[in-house]
């Protein structure tokens, strides 16, 4: 069964902007690109900050970092994409994240696609290098972040290699990253299931597109299709906080 609870603890949401060194945008960078027909709009400017708020769809969010300022400090990395693992980038970064108003509703998707477009919008100003999702650990190349962003935004599938990942385990299980912002809960895909990534990859991005675009947590065993029609079942663990993907058949359902 999938609940409606929203989740109780949510990691930090915001996208960092990676800049060449010394590139750093100022905000007369950024209301030259909000003038030029990005879609979004900047309502209050604190220049002595380094901070701008920008209006996408009518919600508000905070870029800050901006030079002359001070910017802001590197965030966790974890999952390279489109990008060498060993060549991430060198630079600075500014940080996008909601607005104070929107305290509490950081997860929600209609939230999320506001913060997406406008992420992408950013990533047209000068030498802007690479973007990171912080609950997932992830950084994108900027050609990469469209590709699999932009899709989304239009009615495709959720971007599972970008606003989450999915890594091996210390157990041979396969173990998503970042799902937990939009559900509260991440999947674990046994390795009877999928024994290695060629199998575990399709599988996770079928589940978590399903997961995140239902929303909700999954507190009771519930059987599902794979992406190839296969019977699965998903099992919530006794905290709560992990899903197990097993084989249907092989649990006698």
């Amino acid at each position: 069964m999938i609940t409606p609870d929203a989740p109780s603890a949510m990691p930090a949401s915001g996208f960092y902007i990676l800049f060449a060194g010394g590139a750093r945008p100022n905000l007369a960078s950024v209301l030259e690109l909000a003038d030029t027909g990005a879609g979004f709009a900047v309502v209050h400017e604190d220049a002595g900050q380094g901070l701008a708020e920008l209006l996408q769809h009518g919600l508000s969010f905070d870029l800050t970092g901006l030079a002359p300022w001070e910017g802001v400090a590197a965030p966790a990395i974890a999952h390279p994409f489109g990008l060498a693992v060993q060549g991430i980038p060198q630079g600075e970064w500014v940080v996008l994240r909601p607005g104070a108003h929107l305290s509490g509703g950081h997860h929600l998707l209609p939230v999320m696609r506001a913060m997406v477009e406008l992420a992408l919008a950013l990533l047209a100003l000068p030498q802007a290098r690479a973007l990171c999702w912080a609950p997932a650990r992830t950084v994108m190349a900027p050609d990469y972040a469209r590709h699999v962003l932009a899709p989304w935004l239009a009615g495709g599938a959720f971007p599972a290699l970008g606003l989450t990942a999915l890594g091996q385990a210390g157990d041979s299980s396969f173990a998503s990253t970042g799902m937990e912002f939009f559900t509260g809960q991440e999947l674990r895909i046994t390795p009877s299931v999928a024994p290695d990534w060629a199998r575990a990859a399709p599988i996770a991005f079928h589940l978590i597109h399903r997961l995140v675009s239902q929303g909700g947590e999954v507190s009771s065993p519930i059987e599902v299709a794979g992406p190839q029609g296969e019977p699965l079942l998903l099992q919530p663990m006794a905290d709560g906080r992990e899903i197990w993907v097993q084989s249907a058949k092989e649990n006698g359902l």
